[in-house]
């Protein structure tokens, strides 16, 4: 009986993968491939930079573009997954509807990034300071970086209209010409000896302008006016957007801690050596879950158009056949893991390797429940998910600070793998919970 249920197991799996009409197999595989060469390119931009700015140019580097991360994350209130979720319902059926709604959103995402332009304009002085950066052109530095949080954001709300067409291939097309660009622009300024930060600054502007007008000239005639903002913005489409992305909003902030707590923790309760080891692993799995990353690009806009109890029934047994046949492209990592960190980092790391291991898992039980937990979109549950993430920075925090001390990074490992467990039942039993009164269904408490 059980030879018989892996063998059905194995041909689902084998026919999900072989579908020639399944779309959604294609936006994945799309996606994966532009994911994948970002990485890729990446890894020789990075290297770039690291030569030719230096350890003290590189640190400036890294902390003004972690610093422009966290501004345009908090600058977006949540505001981009909501308009992936609302647009992407009413694109098909009601497109006016949703073309309204996308310039409700580039109204109110102008705004935003208009406030903290001018925050970050005129405290550039002081924010130099805090952020310890002792170049003669601090000042300018952190108002080129300022900028290239605006030029970031005119580019996040042309990706936010393509995502929510599914036009997926024209997203990673223009990602792709943007990493391809930078490399070349870091290329022909680290051979001809002009590679400073503040020119590394200036490539990621200019190329961040580059793809959003790239993205802008591939979005489809009838909805490019979409992208031009509405002169009075009507509250209704206000309130949607705000309502649900304010949720999102919490949420991705604690997704920032989940994230990275563990780190923290590892290098405030052990010695340096083992938040070395700990850190190399986390790295890696991080890079393993552009998987992850993937599925939850190209699926959002699709579940966020489901209705009733047999499409999502439907969506939920697709995506878990879905998550196993990705799983089995992340196995290999399992037994190549230690020949590869040996090889390119060096024997002394040695110890991150069953760190990784471990943390591969947790990856791949992402990769098979994440999917399935994006039904909380179309039920309108975003409460939930900012719930389910405070539930694994409290598990993380408390499991961490316990295991830690005395087990150094497994116990990170293992305070991060209760705390995902955690965060997935609370909110999977939640939406199973609607799913049954929608249905019509007594609930037994």
């Amino acid at each position: 009986m059980r030879n018989e249920s892996l063998t059905l197991l194995r041909q689902n799996v084998l026919a999900l993968l072989h579908r020639p009409g399944d779309a959604i197999n294609s936006q994945i595989a799309t996606v994966l491939a532009g994911h994948g060469l970002r990485l890729v390119v990446g890894l020789f931009s990075s290297a770039l930079l690291a030569r030719g700015l230096g350890p003290a140019g590189l640190s400036i580097f890294s902390v003004l573009s972690a610093v422009m991360l966290i501004a345009g994350s908090v600058s977006d209130f949540g505001l981009g997954q909501s308009a992936v979720r609302h647009v992407a319902a009413d694109a098909e059926k009601r497109p006016e509807i949703a073309r309204e709604l996308t310039r409700t959103y580039v109204s109110l995402k102008l705004l935003a990034i208009l406030l903290v332009f001018t925050a970050g304009w005129l405290l550039a002085a002081p924010i130099s300071e805090w952020l310890q950066i002792n170049a003669d052109n601090g000042l300018l530095l952190v108002r080129l970086g300022v900028l290239g949080v605006a030029a970031t954001t005119l580019s996040g709300i042309v990706a936010t209209l393509l995502q929510s067409l599914r036009r997926f291939a024209v997203l990673m097309a223009t990602q792709s010409l943007n990493i391809i660009l930078t490399l070349l622009l870091m290329a022909l300024l680290y051979f001809t000896g002009r590679l400073t930060v503040a020119n590394a600054l200036l490539v990621g502007l200019g190329t961040a302008l580059v793809m959003a007008a790239a993205g802008a000239w591939g979005i489809p005639a009838g909805w490019r006016s979409a992208l031009l903002p509405a002169r009075r913005p009507p509250a209704t489409g206000i309130r949607r957007l705000w309502n649900f992305g304010r949720w999102l909003w919490l949420a991705t902030m604690l997704s920032i801690l989940v994230a990275q707590l563990d780190l923290l923790l590892v290098n405030s309760l052990t010695n340096p050596l083992e938040a070395g080891y700990y850190a190399l692993a986390l790295n890696l799995a991080l890079k393993a879950g552009v998987v992850h990353q993937t599925l939850h690009l190209v699926l959002l806009p699709q579940v966020s158009a489901l209705s009733g109890r047999a499409q999502f029934a439907i969506y939920a047994r697709r995506s878990l056949l879905r998550g196993l046949a990705l799983a089995f492209l992340l196995l290999p990592g399992f037994l190549l893991a230690r020949p590869f960190i040996l090889l390119v980092y060096g024997t002394e790391f040695g110890p991150a390797v069953p760190l990784f291991q471990f943390l591969l898992v947790a990856v791949i039980f992402d990769l098979l429940v994440e999917p399935l937990l994006l039904l909380a979109y179309p039920l309108d549950m975003p409460k939930v998910i900012a719930a389910s993430h405070a539930i694994q920075v409290a598990a993380l925090f408390v499991g961490g600070s316990l295991l830690i001390p005395a087990w150094g990074g497994a116990g990170a490992v293992a305070a991060k793998s209760l705390a995902k467990v955690l965060g997935a039942l609370f909110m999977g039993s939640l939406l199973w919970l609607r799913v049954r009164q929608q249905a019509g269904e007594p609930v037994n408490h």
